[in-house]
């Protein structure tokens, strides 16, 4: 989560270092040990699917080391250390995290990022944790009274960062609607089939939204609604869209350089005419704020369709297979990171990507799967873990 805060341009280099290779320690060696000592049960479908997204980390390394030097800091640190090159690709890997502990670490800290969205938000506009509150909304019904409270506050305050802040409204307006989507599910107590079919008809629209994606690219139009290429306030673009107009110019630069199918590397930029022209921005774009073009950038449209069809196996998992209504609301957080990924930044190497991630594992595990309510409620979400429930086949 290093990189998430406003005033890390402010620290000596000497500590981003650290922090970044404290980064890797994480992405290396935990996924290591876990994968070692618990052996989660994902289907050779699943494990399959890692092996080819691994293949095409080692190629997107590979053609950034090839790709020439430009004005975006030094190579090798850019490369290995900023959050939307190389670590870009590690996330996926913190599904095999997916353990009783580790969820219940995510579910205390979700209450430290509540408090501290809170009372950051009193202060400054602005705070890179708060789409944290996608995925911290899958915990509500654990929470205590007072924390339910407390997260409904940090929910205005998140309407309240989207409306006023430098973000994109549009992303946390639909952040909040799954958010409250869920909360309502829960409160509802509602049966498998509703989950079901509202987990259908949310999916298309999603592939309403990549249809609509595709259509823009090829009208050569900006692919969702009213962000024309000759609107040149950057103020207006970060507040009404998160720059959906590139997909024209990240699809059309990926053609012309040949690299549409395995990207362009973890170390290369984007050509953006738009941007020189007006110069908003830089047009040699080291990274963009749409998490799909972002990973097309990188590792191209196969590293791409294996990410995507990881967290369609799990949404699947979760509204077809699954005993508990745990998983089913994950299941409609996926659905709404699925929104997100095509209009929203919400990628890159943070606190709320590897969450997202590790609650996506949860859905891959056929022992996550098998478990019943009963069991959810008894596994320390609400306090101690019941000893008397047996828990060598589930857990």
């Amino acid at each position: 989560a290093y990189l998430q805060g406003p005033f890390v341009a402010m620290w000596p280099g000497w500590a981003k270092l650290i922090l970044a290779l404290g980064i890797y320690v994480s992405l290396f060696c935990i996924p290591y040990f876990y994968i070692r000592r618990n052996k989660l049960d994902f289907t050779k479908l699943v494990f399959a699917c890692y092996c080819i997204l691994f293949l095409m980390v080692g190629i997107s390394l590979y053609n950034g080391l090839a790709f020439p030097k430009f004005n975006a800091g030094n190579k090798y640190i850019t490369l290995f250390f900023n959050q939307t090159c190389l670590p870009l690709l590690f996330p996926p890997f913190f599904a095999f995290c997916a353990t009783v502990g580790n969820v219940q670490r995510l579910l205390k800290c979700s209450k430290w990022i509540i408090y501290i969205l809170i009372i950051y938000t009193l202060f400054i506009v602005g705070f890179g944790l708060s789409n944290c509150v996608l995925w911290i909304g899958v915990f509500y019904p654990f929470f205590s009274k007072r924390n339910k409270c407390f997260f409904i506050v940090a929910l205005l305050a998140v309407l309240y960062i989207g409306i006023v802040g430098i973000a994109g409204t549009r992303k946390y307006l639909i952040l909040l609607f799954f958010v409250l989507l869920y909360i309502t599910m829960n409160a509802f107590n509602l049966k498998d089939k509703l989950y079901r079919c509202l987990g259908i008809i949310l999916l298309c629209g999603v592939f309403f939204f990549a249809f609509n994606m595709i259509r823009s690219i090829d009208n050569q139009d900006e692919p969702f609604l009213g962000m024309l290429m000759s609107n040149i306030d950057s103020d207006k673009i970060s507040k009404g869209d998160t720059r959906t107009f590139l997909y024209i110019e990240t699809i059309t630069d990926l053609i012309q350089t040949n690299t549409l199918w395995l990207g362009k590397g973890v170390y290369s930029y984007i050509y953006s005419p738009y941007f020189e022209f007006s110069g908003a921005d830089s047009s040699k774009r080291l990274s963009i704020e749409v998490p799909f073009l972002m990973m097309m950038q990188r590792a191209g449209i196969i590293y791409t369709f294996i990410y995507l069809l990881i967290i369609l196996l799990g949404i699947r998992n979760s509204l077809f297979h699954s005993n508990n209504c745990f998983l089913r609301t994950v299941a409609i957080m996926q659905i709404g990171y699925l929104f997100l990924f095509f209009i929203g930044d919400v990628s890159g190497c943070s606190f709320f990507h590897l969450g997202f991630w590790v609650l996506t594992g949860c859905t891959l595990s056929k022992k996550w799967l098998y478990m019943t309510d009963h069991e959810i409620k008894n596994i320390g979400f609400n306090g101690k873990r019941n000893k008397s429930l047996n828990y060598s086949t589930n857990l």
